[in-house]
């Protein structure tokens, strides 16, 4: 296949503030009935919890690992790849708890629970208004106060808009850009240049093209900006076929690269990226995978084999069949690739990777999945560095697709990840929206369960709730 090398000309202001652009978020609005009364009774995911092996809803029934590969599964490049010059959770309050951040689907009022992990000890408005439009993109540090800030982007106008915070007030707040073209949207904000200094990695959509924004000392304005990548097709409307699947750090110099997949091909490439005279720059960039079936998605960049190297994870559309790539030191080649499974094709399951994260406190990344049919949750235990299924089983056979695994952390800090569920129910179930937990222990099995807050309004949406 021909590599999309193209460039065009134009480029892309990232300072450019129109006359008349989004307004800012201000502080004033209204008050939502936020519902927070415990439950009367207990409807969270507790039901036949008993974890099984086996049956129809097992993401894990082994077939012919040839009928995927016959598929196109993700294999190594078989050309030589040419060569050029997304954890942070929110702790608002600084006790080492998972705080979390919500804003309303409609009129962008953002709200704040504090938790001690299994309940809420404080609860406030952050933003007290209607700011249609606005997004809240991240909670991270830009002044490194060790205080979480908010970083708002317009999804009209692409504006880009920061709160520096006390960790439960807004203290100053500005823009970084007033926009201008909507394709432009930050994908990563993470030190680019070796400064400690929290910069942003933005990507046009349209294009395809990659720029930088280098922050000044205090986190509240640009210092300098530049392409890392110019753009390489149309500006057309039409979404470019290389978009930004995960921003690792591949070759272990602190500093985050890109990978990229093409959803025309499923191919995947890498970009290194390093810095000169301050600025960050593209090292290398080269193709992992040619592509060939585009029902292949990146779902992870976890460290399978614990070698401080990011690996990948890849999952079929429509099927829970995973495939798993070991990359090299400089993460430039893969090392070894090979199936975790080779699918369920039962078509009455529909298994996505929720989360990949040591589940049996053994150091080795563990996979949790859930049905989105069922709502059933599922778990696999890795083993030989993390090449191969160990142990799996159910935590939950499901019975309500309601419940939405979004979160897995360490609620009450014993060193294993606990499971945070919300409720996409409809407008007559009256606990929509609810927030429910579980904790869980190395078996792994659900060791306690309840509810953060039962429901009542699905307007609210956490936020901020992953990695940046």
């Amino acid at each position: 296949m021909q590599f999309p090398l193209r460039t065009i000309a134009g480029a892309f202001s990232a300072l450019a503030v129109l006359s008349g652009a989004a307004a800012a978020p201000s502080r004033a609005g209204v008050n939502p009935d936020f519902m927070l009364s415990p439950p009367a009774a207990r409807i969270g995911p507790g039901a036949a919890m008993s974890p099984r092996q086996g049956g129809n809803l097992s993401p894990f029934r082994a077939t012919s690992r040839t009928s995927l590969m016959r598929k196109g599964a993700p294999r190594m490049a078989t050309k030589s790849a040419s060569t050029r010059q997304t954890s942070q959770e929110p702790d608002l309050n600084g006790d080492g708890n998972l705080d979390i951040l919500f804003q309303h689907n409609q009129n962008g009022t953002v709200y704040y629970w504090l938790t001690d992990g299994t309940q809420i000890i404080g609860q406030n408005f952050l933003w007290n208004g209607n700011i249609a439009g606005w997004r809240v993109i991240s909670t991270v540090d830009l002044n490194r106060d060790g205080k979480p800030d908010v970083i708002l982007r317009n999804e009209n106008s692409g504006a880009v808009y920061y709160w520096m915070t006390n960790g439960t007030q807004i203290i100053a707040d500005g823009f970084l850009t007033g926009g201008g073209d909507a394709d432009w949207a930050p994908v990563r904000i993470a030190d680019l240049n070796g400064t400690s200094q929290r910069d942003v990695l933005v990507a046009n959509r349209d294009t395809g093209g990659l720029y930088y924004w280098v922050l000044s000392n205090t986190g509240r304005s640009i210092a300098t900006h530049g392409f890392l990548l110019t753009s390489e097709d149309a500006n057309d409307g039409i979404d470019a076929p290389w978009q930004v699947v995960g921003t690792p750090d591949l070759n272990r110099d602190g500093r985050l690269d890109v990978v990229r997949r093409n959803r025309n091909t499923g191919g995947v490439e890498y970009i290194l990226l390093g810095a000169a005279g301050g600025l960050p720059t593209m090292t290398a960039r080269g193709l992992l995978w040619e592509g060939g079936d585009a029902n292949w998605s990146v779902r992870s960049t976890p460290d399978l084999n614990r070698d401080g190297t990011p690996d990948l994870l890849f999952q079929y559309a429509g099927s829970d069949a995973v495939v798993y790539w070991l990359l090299n030191a400089g993460g430039t080649s893969i090392m070894s690739a090979g199936f975790l499974s080779t699918g369920d094709e039962d078509p009455a399951t529909s298994w996505r990777i929720v989360a990949t994260r040591d589940l049996n406190a053994d150091t080795q990344p563990d996979i949790l999945l859930q049905d989105s049919g069922s709502g059933a949750v599922f778990f696999w235990l890795l083993t030989n560095n993390g090449t191969s299924v160990g142990t799996s089983g159910f935590l939950w056979q499901g019975g309500d697709r309601a419940w939405v695994a979004i979160k897995v952390s360490d609620l009450n800090r014993d060193g294993v990840g606990d499971l945070i569920f919300r409720r996409n129910g409809t407008n007559t179930d009256p606990n929509r929206g609810a927030i429910y937990y579980w904790l869980l222990n190395t078996n792994p099995s659900i060791a306690g369960q309840n509810f953060l807050w039962n429901g009542g309004d699905a307007s609210w949406e956490p936020v901020a709730f992953y990695p940046d």
